[in-house]
């Protein structure tokens, strides 16, 4: 059953590898390199990595929420980079980003630029994947898909005090416009293979 599960997760790697090899080719980055296919045990560590991260954003803005839409902006924009530099370890960092960022220090690294394009460009294939950087460090990103909570913010009709304190927070904020099911960005981590 384990190598079974093993078997499907390198699968899985190798049908985003392809196309994401294809666009990252024809890249004008030089920093990213051809990434290579790992094992499946470095999509398990970048997993594991970012699991305590996820967890304590999702409880932060759960809280945020408990107090209304304008305190969660509050708290994403206040704690989200506090809690993304406090998992970022010696070697390790961890973060979020996007094709359409409220944060501009949420930028994409030009490895996660293309697989940020390949997971728009193929629906059917938005697995976490794990890639080897031209750093020789392992970039390992999990697709974020827009849910129903997160339309309040990141949604089509905003309420207008939402709107005003987006304004205010994040002027050139183009994290809008989403629906349920789209992706919204990526969970990353760039780590050490030892």
């Amino acid at each position: 059953m384990h190598n079974l599960r093993r078997e499907k997760r390198v699968c899985i790697v190798l049908a985003i590898f392809v196309p994401l090899f294809a666009v990252s080719v024809h890249a004008e980055e030089s920093s990213l390199l051809e990434p290579s296919l790992l094992e499946a045990s470095l999509l398990d560590k970048g997993a594991e990595i970012l699991l305590p991260f996820k967890r304590q954003l999702q409880q932060a803005l759960k809280t945020g929420m408990a107090d209304g839409p304008v305190a969660a902006v509050n708290i994403c924009h206040l704690q989200a980079p506090a809690i993304a530099e406090s998992f970022s370890a010696k070697n390790i960092y961890v973060g979020r980003s996007s094709h359409k960022l409220r944060n501009p220090a949420n930028a994409p690294a030009p490895w996660m630029s293309a697989l940020i394009n390949n997971y728009l460009d193929a629906p059917e294939q938005r697995q976490p994947v794990a890639l080897r950087l031209e750093s020789g460090r392992i970039g390992y990103a999990e697709p974020i898909l827009t849910q129903p909570v997160c339309l309040t913010c990141h949604g089509e009709n905003i309420a207008p005090e939402v709107k005003v304190q987006l304004a205010e927070l994040y002027p050139a904020d183009r994290a809008t416009g989403f629906q349920v099911g789209e992706l919204r960005g990526v969970f990353w981590a760039e780590f050490d293979i030892d």
